[in-house]
């Protein structure tokens, strides 16, 4: 995994940036939750979190081991690596409820305890994550389960919602935090949205296109996105001491298909925006898209399946940054033979065969074809 330590190399690197690329059912999502777990192993059993299906059909037990990289403040000396596992045990004759066993050094103990204590930062988002709508108590939810938890609950949990930007938000309007939340708030959005320091009856307003909104009437990508990006920024500031300005926070954020809800102009950008904004933190993405993947200047993560059925997550090292969406859906990180419609494919397979039996005319038409469907639309 490539952290923030690494450094950058030029001012559009994104070494703090990870992708994760594998089939529907690979297992991104689950990696994922393996890495929040292992993370959050010295509280798991008492934060709240819940083992649900985490032991495969047939198995009795199931691990996740992990081993965490921790920076000089957490660990004493740079690069200390801590080891962590936990065994979740299948209970004899009940079919959905399993035990936590977790192992861990219990050095850093007392920093986990500490919620807002900005060591061990964590925050994960799962693919349905969005905005609460409703009242949001924080208070009720730190009774529920502890913070740290919170912050990836939505990973594992689907219907648990975001921290709405009215329910923190307002409280730093008059201290000197504001002006710094607002700033990267917006370096975060796309050029053509940025929050406005002024609300209409409790929803914040954004000015997009030259246009005054309020958050409930932008559109579900927008609303997705700013939603899980001033979650984020919401619990820097909880954590972030007096001095200490957010970008300056180390931490792991986890996001499952970053690309979701996005246009394809954004799915350009959204990586670096995030890398360079907050270079600190390091990322971990899941997605589905080529144009994404693109933008990466370091090979993905490629999650493949081996031939007992297991699935194994490898570097293959082949870097596709700079190329065509076209060419990296045929790459072996996502090996598609065509992007055609099927039927289109079929015709343009039948065509071929007629010209390579000697048909000029469908030789013709082939080419023809070819032409128009590679080329640019009109």
């Amino acid at each position: 995994m490539r952290h923030p330590d690494i450094g950058a190399t030029d001012e559009d690197a994104t070494n703090n940036t990870n992708l994760i690329v594998g089939g529907n059912g690979a297992g991104k999502t689950t990696l994922l939750k393996a890495i929040a777990l292992a993370a959050l192993t010295p509280i798991i059993r008492d934060c709240g979190y819940v083992s649900h299906r985490m032991v495969r059909e047939g198995s009795k037990k199931a691990q996740v081991k992990g081993s965490l990289l921790l920076h000089e403040p957490e660990g004493g000396t740079a690069f200390q690596s801590w080891p962590t596992v936990l065994t979740f045990n299948r209970l004899a004759g009940e079919h959905a409820r399993e035990t936590v066993v977790s192992k861990f050094n219990n050095a850093w103990l007392t920093a986990y305890h500490e919620e807002s204590n900005p060591a061990f930062f964590l925050v994960g988002y799962g693919a349905t994550r969005r905005m609460e709508t409703g009242e949001y108590n924080l208070g009720a939810i730190r009774r529920k389960r502890w913070l740290r938890y919170h912050r990836v609950v939505t990973l594992f949990e689907e219907n648990e919602g975001l921290m709405p930007l009215e329910s923190w938000l307002p409280q730093y309007r008059n201290s000197p935090r504001f002006e710094e939340i607002l700033t990267l708030i917006n370096r975060l959005l796309p050029e053509d949205t940025q929050l406005l320091n002024e609300d209409y009856d409790g929803d914040f307003l954004f000015q997009q296109h030259g246009v005054t909104l309020p958050l409930s009437t932008l559109s579900d990508g927008y609303r997705a996105y700013i939603a899980w990006t001033t979650d984020m920024i919401a619990h820097l500031a909880a954590c972030a001491p007096d001095k200490m300005k957010l970008n300056e926070i180390r931490g792991v954020v986890l996001v499952d298909e970053i690309d979701l809800h996005l246009h394809p102009e954004w799915q350009l950008k959204i990586v670096a925006h995030l890398s360079q904004a907050l270079p600190r933190l390091q990322f971990i993405f899941t997605s589905h898209s080529p144009i994404v993947a693109g933008t990466f200047r370091h090979p993905p993560l490629s999650i493949e399946a081996e031939r007992d059925g297991a699935m194994t997550v490898r570097e293959r090292g082949e870097i596709i940054h700079g190329f065509s969406a076209e060419q990296i859906l045929h790459s072996p990180y996502f090996g598609m033979e065509s992007t055609r419609a099927s039927r289109k494919e079929r015709e343009l397979s039948e065509l071929l065969h007629k010209a390579q039996a000697g048909d000029l005319e469908a030789a013709r038409h082939y080419m023809d074809q070819l032409a128009a469907t590679e080329g640019s639309p009109s």
